[in-house]
């Protein structure tokens, strides 16, 4: 159910939505007493998808 929701919201098959989403990756790197947390950016069409999935998930 939940996949099928993915792909009425984002407009990709929930293959495609996982195979794309796996790649994207945050480290939090500690130095000291400070933390940085690198990511890697992601493309327009995930950025989309991911708001469009936040969007739908906030009743909005």
């Amino acid at each position: 159910m939940l996949g099928r929701w993915i792909e009425e919201t984002t407009g990709w098959s929930l293959r495609k939505f996982v195979k794309t989403t796996r790649r994207y990756r945050t480290i939090d790197i500690r130095v000291g007493q400070h933390t940085i947390t690198a990511a890697d950016l992601l493309p327009d069409d995930l950025t989309t998808a991911l708001e469009a999935i936040k969007t739908r998930a906030a009743g909005h």
